[in-house]
């Protein structure tokens, strides 16, 4: 017979037929509460769990994994096809870990654990451990930052700058081992300096890196299928002395010509790069920072230091002869010029003396 959660029993009857009687700790009487007898261990410990959260017996701690998401998923107006969905991204974890307590999963086992399983489930999962938060079971999510994420809109761009691009590179040395991390390391170095999408980094081959420059032909589209680039538009990218640098730090896989691979040495799908990106993310504290955020940096570095609009299009892909590149980052160059008067005021004094120093024009 399977072991029992701590507060379930079973009775058999005469003829066979085997019930689960449910207690708990009632505070109230300081003594043990019989809660019933059921049909299956599923509906006692259900019972067991809704009693202790509405009792405030179960101190911070204590509650199980299992506990917690019979208690969760009870009596939430939640459509049907929710509640199918929500338990069907629990099931594995609730298999794995059952009735481990909540507080006994670190960060660095929920991410090791979350490696192999479907972002999708984990924005659910980290959701669930959120939730306990709340309500005091326990002190921090450990899957925080391990789910997919909320795409930020274009108009609320939070650019990286080069020190959290270097942050979040380096962060592959805290999640994978010294063999591969520095393909991961240079994945976002390379995103980081030449714009490329996602699909467009997961499809990039050596044949396409060509006298300083990057022929970007083919993506790795949603279905897993190599197509154009999207738009069907090829452009070519000019690779910046820290991108170069980071395509020669590793060694290339001697299977295939793909550029960047996954840890077992295949080419990279969709759903490992990602995976991968959220452990990155997570280890370097950037939890809400999506993949696209990389490209972003390019974009705004290259409007900051040349403030051609068609010439960032060109170099970013898009054929709209600038307008895109004007929308998303006119007003980021901008901020950084009031940034820079502001630091120069502070630096010289007042604009009296900058103007008197021929710093700005009178007018």
């Amino acid at each position: 017979m399977p072991r029992l959660p701590p507060g379930i029993r079973v009775r058999v009857s005469k003829n066979g037929t085997a019930r689960y009687e449910a207690t708990a700790y009632d505070p109230a009487t300081k003594s043990k509460k019989a809660l019933g007898t059921f049909d299956t261990v599923q509906q006692a410990r259900k019972a067991k769990s809704q009693f202790e959260a509405s009792s405030g017996s179960t101190r911070r701690g204590e509650m199980t994994v299992s506990g917690w998401a019979e208690l969760w998923m009870s009596g939430r107006p939640l459509a049907e096809s929710t509640i199918s969905q929500y338990e069907h991204s629990l099931a594995g974890l609730v298999k794995y870990f059952d009735d481990r307590t909540l507080s006994s999963i670190s960060p660095e086992f929920a991410a090791s654990w979350a490696f192999k399983q479907q972002p999708s489930h984990l924005d659910v999962i980290s959701n669930f451990f959120e939730r306990a938060v709340e309500r005091g079971f326990i002190e921090a999510n450990p899957f925080k930052g391990l789910g997919r994420g909320r795409v930020r809109g274009r108009v609320d761009i939070e650019v990286l700058g080069s020190h959290d691009i270097e942050q979040l590179a380096q962060a592959a040395y805290l999640v994978f081992d010294p063999i591969y991390a520095p393909v991961m390391r240079a994945l976002v170095i390379v995103t980081a300096k030449t714009g490329l999408r996602f699909g467009e980094v997961a499809a990039l081959r050596w044949s396409a890196v060509r006298d300083g420059t990057l022929v970007v032909d083919v993506q790795l589209n949603k279905s897993g299928k190599e197509t154009l680039p999207k738009g069907e538009h090829i452009r070519k990218v000019e690779l910046t002395p820290e991108a170069l640098a980071a395509l020669e730090s590793f060694a290339p896989s001697p299977h295939h010509d793909y550029v960047f691979y996954s840890i077992t040495g295949l080419p990279l799908s969709r759903g490992t790069l990602y995976s991968n990106w959220v452990r990155i993310r997570a280890a370097a504290g950037f939890y809400e920072t999506v993949f696209h955020e990389l490209r972003h940096h390019f974009g705004t570095w290259l409007f900051r230091n040349f403030g051609d609009a068609q010439l960032v299009a060109s170099q970013m892909g898009h054929q709209d002869g600038g307008q895109l590149v004007l929308t998303l980052y006119a007003h980021l160059s901008s901020d950084a010029a009031r940034q820079a008067v502001s630091q120069r005021i502070e630096r010289d004094g007042d604009l009296t003396a900058i103007q008197r120093g021929g710093a700005l024009s009178d007018r």
